[in-house]
């Protein structure tokens, strides 16, 4: 799956809170209340696994794992994109 249709899904899913879709080596500084997701892969490179981020304050930030979840969600079973 690419960054776009990540984007687009949680868009849609998330809209309060979510950011973007980011490379391991281009996350912005986040000083308020947000969602995003990271590829452990730089730019420059094609990805591998998508993290899940949810900031809520300096203190607490919560990790996903979203590879799994990706996989579900455009299964022929799933939402259609």
């Amino acid at each position: 799956m690419f960054a776009s249709q990540i984007s687009k899904i949680l868009s849609k899913e998330a809209p309060r809170d979510f950011l973007d879709v980011y490379p391991a080596d281009q996350i912005p500084k986040i000083k308020k209340r947000a969602a995003l997701v990271v590829n452990t892969d730089p730019n420059d490179k094609e990805g591998s696994y998508w993290l899940a981020m949810y900031i809520q304050d300096k203190k607490t930030i919560e990790f996903l794992i979203l590879t799994y979840y990706l996989h579900r969600y455009m299964s022929p079973t799933s939402h259609k994109m």
